[in-house]
């Protein structure tokens, strides 16, 4: 990754052999198109096209059942310019013994996803998941707030999400879609100025300009990760939108790809 590569901090790919089953059941449940097959080749050709230099991909493990498959796909092709993230579930067994599994194969950070994973962010049974975690020095990365199609219960929410940075200071915690999709009144009460990262994935478009700026500057550029959420949007197409923002050259440097190369480089 160099000093100008642009870094997209959220995208999707699953392996060759489900990507196709994976992607009509997940075009089935949000009703909206994809860009991109959601292979890891394809993954690539969307990222040549957009001038990406580097991509984070964010699997979730459904069931406790598809932890450790997981874990050796992202350890496996993790590379050059693609860093692959863990994900764990609540269900399963032994976490922690995972987790230390996950360190020394140098993944560096764990997706959840408290829709598809039946649990809340600030359940104490998570605590213990957390403090490895922390520990270990990996990145916890939230889906956060409604989805594309709404849900009849919205499990991660900021507040919740802010009661995990109560109880685990110095946990490095990544909340999606400007720090949760459709609940910005609620990212500004209990989120905005925290020590938590916001990624840019699909919300402009909902948030407005003026209102995703001033939670840019409210929170600090520092602070906020580019990403995309493809193959759900066009990876060439949200770079153009999020250039086009009235942002400084300082602040647009820092959510392209210098906040990124900060938090991968503990890896």
């Amino acid at each position: 990754m160099t000093d100008t590569a642009v870094v997209d901090f959220h995208t999707h790919a699953f392996p060759d052999r489900v990507a196709a089953k994976a992607m009509a059941a997940l075009e089935g449940t949000y009703e909206v198109p994809s860009f991109s097959d959601a292979t890891l080749p394809g993954l690539r050709g969307s990222m040549a096209a957009a001038g990406i230099g580097h991509c984070v991909v964010l699997p979730v493990a459904t069931s406790p059942a598809q932890v450790p498959s997981i874990t050796d796909w992202a350890a496996a092709n993790t590379g050059a310019d693609l860093t692959i993230f863990g994900s764990l579930h609540p269900d399963m067994d032994d976490p922690i013994a995972e987790v230390a599994r996950m360190r020394d194969l140098g993944i560096c950070g764990v997706k959840f996803h408290s829709e598809f994973q039946d649990f809340n962010p600030d359940d104490e049974r998570m605590f213990p998941v957390y403090d490895a975690l922390r520990a270990a020095g990996m990145i916890v990365f939230f889906h956060a707030g409604n989805e594309i199609k709404a849900l009849p219960q919205i499990r991660a929410t900021p507040g919740r999400i802010g009661r995990v940075l109560d109880a685990f200071p110095g946990l490095t915690v990544i909340a999606a879609h400007m720090g949760s999709y459709l609940q910005w009144d609620e990212v500004w009460e209990f989120l905005v100025g925290r020590e938590i990262y916001f990624d840019t994935a699909f919300c402009l478009h909902k948030l407005g300009t003026q209102r995703f700026v001033d939670i840019v500057r409210g929170h600090g550029a520092r602070r906020i990760l580019f990403g995309t959420d493809s193959p759900w949007a066009d990876q060439a197409e949200a770079q153009t939108s999020i250039r086009a923002l009235p942002l400084d050259d300082d602040e647009r440097r820092l959510i392209f790809h210098e906040n990124a190369r900060r938090l991968l480089g503990r890896a």
